[in-house]
């Protein structure tokens, strides 16, 4: 019998991680395990409904979509999230964005994100106690100064005895990341994804942007904390225990407007609502300056409120 395949144009950690609940629920329809096609065979590794991974290089002339479709029984292709320099509407979730790409949705219970990571080496003598920052260089508009770094991580130094680990790796899946950030247990660049993973859930807190450790977090249990600037948050926050809200708080900058999610934008940007104009480096309110990002000591308050219940329990 021939096998069941999923072609996967996405080539990040956060929309790859978005798609495991898709690939579940495909493998469970069929029964079978399924074979996967992807740029990042790393974030799949030991996942249980896949039969084979097939990597697929930068140059993907040589893959031939209409013989793959003779070669296997079913293939459902999930498109990449920017066709012809546009972009798919960011008011749906982003598992939702390319479930719809194969003609189903999945209830809120479905939608766990997963990873298998590798058993846990410890090979960095963690803390017992400790948060994790994810000080990652992406898209402009989603990328929190180094400054606003620091600056969060002396405040929490100051009031609390508690350890701060800074992850993200350079040039891999993150575009990369802010170093040298003083007063943290520097991991950048040390961990493997496996790694990555086991530090997460052993910790107390993660605060992040919008971007992969995001949606790694949300496979673990640690509580995220997540500046969601141009998007909003709904389309992005992970689901666990069937909804959006476990363990996850986000905080707001003074625009609230999410113009990266709003069809207002698009109307005015592209014309329709189905497709959306690159908001890489561009403020589509045209500030001069990004007002969704939040201002370190409003962070911060978050953060004492998150660390407060925690340790008082």
């Amino acid at each position: 019998m021939k096998d069941i395949c999923i072609y996967c144009h996405h080539s990040s950690l956060g929309d790859l991680l978005n798609i495991t609940p898709i690939i579940k629920e495909i493998s469970i329809g069929h029964n079978r395990k399924i074979v996967f096609y992807t740029h990042l065979p790393d974030v799949l590794i030991n996942n249980p409904y896949i039969k084979k991974i097939i990597k697929l290089e930068n140059n993907k002339k040589n893959v031939n979509i209409d013989q793959l479709k003779k070669e296997y029984h079913y293939l459902y292709e999930i498109s990449k999230a920017k066709i012809n320099g546009v972009y798919k509407q960011r008011t749906t979730h982003l598992i939702d964005s390319s479930s719809m790409d194969i003609g189903f949705t999945l209830t809120p219970q479905k939608k766990t994100l997963q990873f298998y990571p590798d058993k846990y080496s410890n090979n960095f003598n963690l803390p017992n106690k400790y948060i994790v920052i994810a000080p990652t260089i992406t898209w402009e508009t989603r990328t929190w100064p180094k400054t606003n770094w620091q600056i969060l991580v002396n405040l929490i130094k100051f009031n609390y005895n508690i350890d701060i680990i800074s992850i993200g790796k350079s040039n891999y899946i993150d575009k990369s990341v802010f170093k040298n950030i003083n007063n943290v247990i520097d991991l950048t660049d040390k961990t493997s994804l496996s790694d990555t993973w086991h530090i997460l859930n052993k910790s107390i807190l993660l605060i992040t942007m919008d971007n992969g450790i995001l949606h790694l977090g949300g496979c673990t249990d640690t509580h995220i904390l997540l500046m969601p600037t141009i998007i909003d948050p709904y389309a992005r926050a992970p689901f666990r225990h069937g909804c959006q809200d476990y363990k996850f708080d986000y905080i707001n900058g003074q625009c609230t407007d999410f113009c990266g999610s709003s069809f207002k934008y698009s109307v005015n940007t592209v014309g329709n609502l189905s497709w959306y104009p690159k908001v890489i480096s561009k403020c589509l309110n045209n500030y001069k300056t990004y007002k969704c990002h939040p201002k370190p000591y409003d962070v911060y308050q978050k953060v004492k409120s998150i660390l407060d219940n925690y340790l008082n329990k």
